[in-house]
């Protein structure tokens, strides 16, 4: 156990006690002189702040100990200092102080990083790191997920009774307020160029009269200038609402040219994780979808792994899951176009989709298609599922077509003559 006692004598002068023996102090903050059997030392510092120097300026009663170096000693707190901490994608920390300078000295950097407010900080990026890891791979192996739920027949006919609606009941044109205040200015100022002051007893009603009769002109004006932008607006209302109407009637009809119109509209409109082409045809109440997959490199390759220390390295996924998860993608992405394709027209019976990747055949040395899948998705069995709660892969098997897939997330590729065309 350590012992100090320090006894005031008078302001600015002190005895310390303790049990290497009896030193005296005397200065005043920021400026002291202390003398003890090891020799006398004059310490400066700043007071508030935590620095100070210590040097040595007299001999000492026992110098095998203490030698004759002087020694330099800088004591930094963060208790009164402000740092900023951001943090790199790779969990590297930079630290800056409150004027944005990097802080270089280890001693201060390392107390920061041992600090709790830092450990708070670094565990609040870890978890976010780690959550938009997890939350990239899952959307992207569970895209039918992001699917709208499918339109039954009583909403594609509710929908037409808005459109039919709007037709009857039509929007009406807002007019524009006739801005009073503002015109009534202006024709003041011409009322003063305009109205002679000579016959001054009749000057005040002579210039009442013309800002009546000129705030009433611009007043008709505006009024008809109104009225030519509410038959406009009219016109275009009815023009709109009855293309709409007709538009719908042939979506419900199936019409193929414009349900091929809407799948151009609706497909190029659609964002995902992963990057697609498509190709498509409309034939005899069925859509055909030529599918241009994702390449299984173009998926995440690694994961974030938390260490023992809280922070977290990029860790490599295995082969075996990401062939899953690619196999994964890939079978959610048929659900996902289907269901938006049932969604354009109730007569739409079947989606049946074609997916292919690019690969090299080293052979001839060129790219060639590889078919993945073939499947036909019928609309009455796919209405009966609930994707929520099915792995995509598996679903396939409640449809009919052409795939072979292993549990480790192969695939045998499938030749063209298997696929499922227009007939």
């Amino acid at each position: 156990m350590r012992y100090r006692k320090r006894i005031r004598i008078c302001k600015g002068v002190y005895i310390n006690l303790s049990k290497s023996g009896i030193s005296s102090t005397v200065g005043i903050p920021g400026l002291s002189l202390n003398h003890s059997r090891n020799g006398t030392f004059v310490n400066t510092g700043i007071p508030g702040t935590g620095i100070y120097d210590r040097k040595r300026v007299g001999g000492s009663n026992n110098n095998s100990n203490t030698g004759t170096k002087s020694r330099t000693r800088t004591q930094t707190t963060t208790t009164s200092s402000i740092f900023n901490i951001s943090f790199e994608d790779d969990g590297t920390a930079t630290i800056t102080d409150e004027n944005h300078n990097v802080v270089t000295n280890r001693v201060l950097y390392n107390k920061v990083i041992r600090s709790q407010d830092y450990q708070d900080l670094l565990k609040k990026f870890v978890n976010k790191k780690l959550v938009e890891s997890a939350n990239l791979i899952d959307s992207i192996v569970n895209i039918h997920l992001k699917t709208p739920p499918l339109i039954k027949n009583e909403e594609f006919e509710n929908n037409l009774l808005k459109l039919e609606n709007n037709l009857k009941f039509p929007k009406q044109y807002k007019e524009e307020e006739f801005p009073e205040h503002e015109k009534l200015q202006i024709c003041e100022e011409e009322a003063k160029r305009k109205i002679s002051k000579k016959v001054f007893w009749t000057y005040i009603s002579r210039k009442k009269d013309f800002i009546n009769s000129a705030i009433t002109k611009l007043k008709e004006e505006w009024e008809t200038v109104q009225e030519k932008k509410r038959i406009e607006f009219d016109k275009k209302v009815m023009v709109s609402n009855t293309n709409a109407l007709e538009y719908y009637n042939k979506l419900l009809a199936g019409d193929e040219q414009s349900v091929e119109e809407e799948i151009a509209r609706i497909f190029s409109n659609i964002k995902l994780p992963v990057e697609f082409n498509i190709d498509f045809e409309v034939n005899n109440n069925k859509i055909f979808l030529s599918l241009d997959l994702p390449e299984v490199e173009d998926l995440p390759a690694t994961e974030i792994q938390i260490l023992k220390s809280g922070k977290f390295k990029q860790k490599n996924i295995s082969k075996k899951v990401i062939q899953l998860n690619y196999l994964h993608c890939v079978t959610s992405l048929a659900l996902y176009f289907s269901g938006i394709s049932f969604n354009l027209s109730p007569k739409i019976t079947d989606v049946i989709i074609s997916s292919y990747t690019q690969k090299m055949d080293d052979s001839i040395g060129k790219i060639y298609d590889s078919y993945v899948y073939s499947i036909d998705i019928n609309r009455a069995i796919y209405s009966n599922i609930n994707f929520t709660y099915v792995d995509s892969i598996e679903s396939f098997s409640n449809f009919s077509g052409e795939y072979h897939f292993t549990k480790t997330g192969l695939y045998k590729e499938l030749s063209f003559d298997k696929l499922i065309r227009t007939s």
